[in-house]
């Protein structure tokens, strides 16, 4: 069964008719996907003349929902048929592939969007902000050999921000929830299939966070050389602990916001929920789902019955029809890390 609704434009020409598609989009990663599927004619157009590299736009419903680079080709052979399958990125994928390069090894009093920008630059990258992109960092110093992609998420989870894309291409700096999705998802209504997934392996009983920070008169010595602060996850019923040396100098009540923050993420990090609808759109308004959308999830058999965060979607159809599927998880999964400012950088 084809969808006419997906159609991939390359070339000036556009080719539908696809019996097979999924298209992913993720906030924890800065590059939208897609695999597309079909015999080698599409009706009334001919052979497909599609070449790794090509710029491309995927349209579901006229909505540009991946702007990029067709990736591979695949053309495959039996007895009884020959199958093209084509699949690609958007233009950030170079972001996520490639060196962050600035010409030199730090970046000076400088806020999130003008590093972003900076660093997409040479890969002919747009990016756009729909949030405040905090305080400039006095100093961004970019690890040899990093991804423009690593650089930009650890700076990313200081300032509070998330890295998406809008399917023109652009690499869009936004706020975790920005917007709320039309329509809720719902156990016996609109929702065909739905599983909780917990994993504690990666949770403690107790967060130590140790530290150094530079003596003043009014603190010097052993208070200075071994700064110490903990926080507790009394949900682990094992006595699992994990010690972490921060990074920079920190004070005591640093070291404390950093282990609290490490208890929080992880707890919330720990469960995730999938599911699937039927069909694109959402159930108000008719727009296609999206990520980074808040929205209401009523699941009794599972005990929940609050709001989540898109963090994942997949969109794809084939012989059943159209679905998509979610990632849910909590909010505060994407709070923000504690900033330690350096000496002269603003809170």
């Amino acid at each position: 069964m084809a969808d006419a609704g997906v159609e991939l434009s390359v070339g000036g020409s556009i080719y539908a008719g696809w019996k097979s598609a999924t298209v992913t989009r993720s906030i924890r990663g800065f590059s939208g996907a897609f695999s597309l599927s079909v015999t080698d004619n599409w009706t009334g157009q001919g052979p497909a003349v599609i070449r790794p590299g090509d710029l491309c736009e995927l349209r579901i419903n006229g909505t540009a929902v991946v702007t990029g680079y067709v990736d591979s080709l695949d053309n495959a052979f039996d007895d009884n048929s020959h199958t093209i399958t084509v699949a690609g990125r958007d233009k950030t994928a170079d972001l996520v592939d490639c060196s962050a390069i600035t010409g030199q090894g730090e970046l000076l009093n400088q806020d999130l969007l003008a590093i972003a920008q900076a660093l997409a630059a040479p890969y002919g990258v747009e990016v756009k902000s729909e949030t405040a992109p905090g305080a400039a960092f006095t100093n961004f110093s970019i690890q040899p050999g990093e991804s423009v992609f690593s650089a930009l998420d650890r700076g990313g989870k200081l300032r509070g921000v998330l890295f998406a894309t809008d399917g023109s291409g652009a690499l869009v700096l936004t706020r975790v929830g920005a917007r709320r999705a039309g329509g809720a998802l719902v156990e016996g209504k609109n929702v065909k299939s739905f599983q909780l997934s917990a994993d504690t392996k990666d949770r403690y009983a107790r967060y130590i966070v140790k530290a150094q920070r530079g003596g003043t008169d009014e603190n010097h010595g052993a208070a200075a050389a071994h700064v110490r602060a903990e926080a507790t996850d009394a949900t682990v019923s094992r006595p699992r602990t994990l010690v972490i040396i921060a990074e920079d100098q920190a004070s005591v009540e640093d070291a404390r916001r950093r282990a609290e923050w490490e208890a929080a993420t992880r707890a919330a990090n720990s469960m995730s929920v999938k599911a699937r609808v039927q069909g694109f759109e959402q159930s108000e308004g008719g727009a296609l789902w999206d990520i980074n959308q808040l929205v209401s999830v009523d699941f009794p058999s599972l005990g929940i019955r609050q709001g989540m965060l898109i963090s994942e979607i997949t969109m794809g159809f084939d012989d059943s029809g159209r679905h998509t599927d979610f990632v849910l998880v909590r909010p505060d999964a994407f709070l923000p890390q504690p900033v330690v400012p350096k000496k002269g950088e603003p809170e």
